[in-house]
């Protein structure tokens, strides 16, 4: 029997034999080609236990068992793998009652606080407390050093985070930290600008900020927001490579600043020696052209003059050959005489 042979004959059934929540009712009644159920539990209930029986014996389950639960909508995802890898998906969802749900509208999502304490995600640096929200306590963070109130607020997926609450404007912000291995930094928007270097955004811990950075190639980069562990508000260096930012103080911006000026005066100052070198060189390229060509001329100036030396000599020298000529000639005649 071939291998495709053998995976022909293996089951393609991945259907629940039964679904529940102990304890609880299940709508609409199980039925093994429905997808999608809910159930509706206390305003207390913090965690349900989720069972359910495969109608193959050799098909795979996930999804079951003791979850967490927290106000308002919770969905969890049940999923049958049949013996050919084949999967089906039931979905179920949760609503935990919530007889005074605090609705938040933020950006056109809809959120509820969270009112139970359990639920709510973990923060360094801040102290347990409570604010009052429409007349009810509602657990809370609170840090002297940043000056954030932090609460809950619950999406209608069910997941939770944390907000800062304006308790003067009835506002929410998300709060969103970016934890590194020595320092926990809050990102926070500013208008002050860093000469010699461009504006934009980065992602750090699938968090989208703005930053100052040389090149968007450059290794580093600089943000602005809170150390929430001491409170200290101003720029940081992130070093993208090893996921670490430090304190990136106004001393060490001015002496970039001034190493930047420095630079620029250095290159004009290069710039500056080339052009005179330049303009010497040129200088000394036609200084010497002039005094070639004058080289030149003088030289042609001494040899006509040596020509026309020569050709005195010459008629010099045919003057006195003829001069003798003619006086031998006399003289012969005298003779004769």
């Amino acid at each position: 029997m071939t291998q495709e042979e053998l995976e022909a004959t293996y089951s393609k059934d991945n259907y629940l034999k039964s679904l529940s929540v102990e304890g609880f009712e299940i709508t609409p009644e199980f039925n093994k080609d429905v997808a999608d159920y809910n159930v509706v539990v206390p305003e207390n209930t913090k965690e349900i236990t989720i069972n359910a029986a495969v109608n193959d014996s050799k098909s795979d389950l996930s999804g079951v068992g003791t979850v967490e639960v927290s106000q308002g909508t919770n969905t969890f995802q049940v999923v049958v793998r049949a013996q050919n890898g084949s999967e089906r998906t039931y979905n179920l969802t949760v609503e935990v009652k919530d007889e005074n749900p605090i609705n938040v509208t933020i950006d056109n999502q809809d959120y509820t606080v969270v009112k139970i304490k359990e639920y709510l995600p973990s923060v360094n640096a801040y102290q347990e407390t409570t604010v009052n929200i429409n007349d009810f306590e509602i657990p809370a963070y609170k840090s002297e050093l940043t000056g954030f109130v932090l609460v809950g607020l619950k999406d209608s997926s069910g997941n939770i985070n944390l907000y800062i609450y304006d308790e003067e404007n009835n506002s929410y912000k998300a709060y969103n930290e970016l934890k590194f291995t020595n320092i926990t930094i809050y990102p926070k928007d500013t208008k002050e600008i860093l000469n010699g270097y461009k504006s934009g955004e980065i992602t750090i811990n699938e968090i989208q900020i703005p930053a100052f950075y040389v090149s968007e190639s450059s290794r580093f980069a600089i943000i602005y927001g809170i150390n929430v562990e001491t409170g200290e508000e101003g720029f940081f260096k992130y070093d993208k490579k090893n996921q670490t930012a430090i304190k990136y103080d106004d001393e060490m911006i001015n002496l970039l600043m001034e190493k930047n000026k420095l630079y620029t005066y250095i290159i004009f100052g290069f710039i500056g020696v080339f052009i005179l070198m330049f303009i010497i060189l040129i200088s000394v390229i036609r200084s010497k052209k002039k005094k070639h060509k004058k080289e030149k001329n003088l030289t042609e100036i001494k040899e006509e003059i040596k020509k026309e030396n020569i050709i005195k000599e010459e008629n010099k020298t045919k003057e006195i050959v003829y001069d003798n000529g003619e006086n031998n000639k006399k003289s012969k005649k005298k003779n004769k005489k």
